[in-house]
């Protein structure tokens, strides 16, 4: 007998973590649910065990798929895994994430009581190494960690309400969003989960944050750097510029195109950002406030590298 169409396609994507693979994998197959659902790992052509370790477990495991995709960079595996996935809702978690028992029961529940909503996302919190925290790492330098954290009330996310991002390591939307808007965009090997609710916000599209729909996300000490803090800055401000995010959300998080007036074509605000968080940086370093210089440091950083690349890329300005 033919097995029934799963209700959820749940497409986790791999590159060379056979080491933490086998925990997400086994998560995600044993959910105590009673609709059919599927998993689809996509091996973005991995070198180590990682084939190995999802064969392993095909036999025995009727909701599980193999997919390969050569192309490196999570867009080009989630979209593989979008097009190999048969359910009409399309799930998306990481192979550093346990997830819980009814994460996607809970995903299927909330789509059921919101026929208006087409994506979700869920909070997001970290599991730290063991040991000791750096101490520069406080409550506002946490951007590099990707949390989801948005307190325990449900927020409808729209063009109305564009500032938070769904995390894609836990977030979940219709198959109806492909079709209206695309896949994900695979200029965007960074944030590429912001570009695509950006386009679906843009086109009238409704999201919706779910706090019960949490997961923890296990955090390699070597994230834990301040050159990994450095690098992260530069590389988001470099492809939020791309989105033209700052440009499209005023302050009070609603999109908008940008008013107002333009030096060498970009907004002129965003230089005066730039200058505000350099002297932020220079007066917190002088005071030998060590902590608060380099959040302002990083600060910096990213909109400097936002900048320069709305520079680079000013043709595609309005």
């Amino acid at each position: 007998m033919a097995s029934p169409t799963p209700a959820v396609s749940v497409v986790i994507t791999t590159y060379n973590r056979a080491h933490i693979l086998p925990k997400a994998l086994d998560a995600l197959l044993a959910q105590a649910i009673d609709i059919p659902y599927e998993v689809i790992v996509v091996d973005n052509n991995s070198t180590d065990e990682t084939k190995d370790i999802i064969c392993s477990r095909l036999s025995h495991s009727p909701h599980l798929r193999y997919v390969f995709e050569k192309s490196q960079g999570i867009p080009y595996a989630r979209n593989t895994g979008i097009y190999a996935a048969s359910a009409p809702i399309l799930a998306f978690t990481d192979d550093d994430v346990e997830v819980k028992s009814d994460w996607v029961a809970t995903i299927k529940r909330v789509f059921d009581e919101n026929p208006d909503v087409e994506m979700i996302g869920g909070r997001v919190r970290p599991k730290f190494p063991p040991g000791d925290m750096p101490r520069w790492i406080t409550r506002r330098q946490l951007g590099p960690f990707a949390l989801g954290e948005r307190g325990d009330e449900r927020i409808r996310v729209n063009a109305a309400n564009a500032a938070p991002c769904l995390v894609g390591a836990n977030f979940a939307f219709r198959r109806s969003v492909v079709d209206r808007v695309g896949p994900f965009d695979t200029a965007y090997i960074r944030s590429q989960d912001r570009e695509l609710q950006l386009r679906l916000w843009r086109a009238g599209g409704n999201g919706l944050y779910v706090p019960e729909m949490a997961i923890a996300v296990e955090v390699p000490r070597e994230r834990l750097t301040k050159a990994y803090f450095r690098y992260w800055h530069t590389t988001y401000g470099k492809y939020h510029a791309r989105m033209r995010l700052l440009d499209s959300i005023d302050r009070n998080g609603r999109l908008t195109e940008p008013q107002g007036a333009r030096l060498f074509g970009v907004p002129a605000f965003l230089f005066r950002g730039l200058l505000r968080n350099l002297g932020n940086w220079l007066r917190s370093a002088v005071r030998i406030d060590s902590t608060a210089a380099f959040y302002w440091e990083n600060r910096f950083r990213y909109q400097l590298a936002y900048v320069v690349e709305r520079l680079r890329t000013r043709r595609w300005a309005a």
